[in-house]
């Protein structure tokens, strides 16, 4: 039995945030909706973006996309690095509203599932899952503050 005491730990822990099978079943049949504002942002940010060219540390000019903007990031050259910066949100710019109404939508998706579920807060069931405290994240937050310039 000992073998699953971590299975069934996490069973009781999240008893008090499982719903009825009715309830659960209309979540369910939602989950398409609670989605939207994640889908239009991956296809925004995905598909219809169109990303400038910028010159890498070789001199060569290329197309800036999201798998190549780290690396572009970790140039030695701080002229490359200020380059795709510039570029990735000179484009982000212009969509801001659309991307702060997608935002807004997915933050009121995890205020109301973390309502919904009995939880004190979104963050508190974002990190049930894990069963980090909220604590640890509250010391995180607060350490990396002091930290910044």
């Amino acid at each position: 039995l000992a073998v699953y005491r971590h299975y069934i730990q996490n069973i009781l822990d999240e008893r008090p945030h499982v719903l009825s099978m009715e309830q659960e079943a209309l979540l369910a049949g939602a989950s398409e909706i609670f989605g939207a504002s994640s889908n239009t942002f991956s296809i925004l940010n995905n598909a219809d973006l169109e990303f400038p060219t910028v010159q890498n540390a070789e001199g060569e000019k290329i197309q800036l996309f999201h798998g190549g903007y780290g690396q572009l990031m970790e140039s030695v050259d701080p002229s490359v690095r200020e380059a795709a910066f510039k570029g990735l949100y000179k484009v982000y710019k212009q969509f801001r509203n659309t991307l702060a109404s997608t935002l807004g939508a997915h933050v009121k998706t995890h205020n109301y599932k973390a309502k919904i579920r009995n939880y004190d807060s979104a963050r508190a069931a974002s990190l049930a899952s894990n069963h980090i405290p909220e604590s640890v994240h509250e010391t995180l937050v607060a350490v990396v503050n002091k930290h910044l310039p």
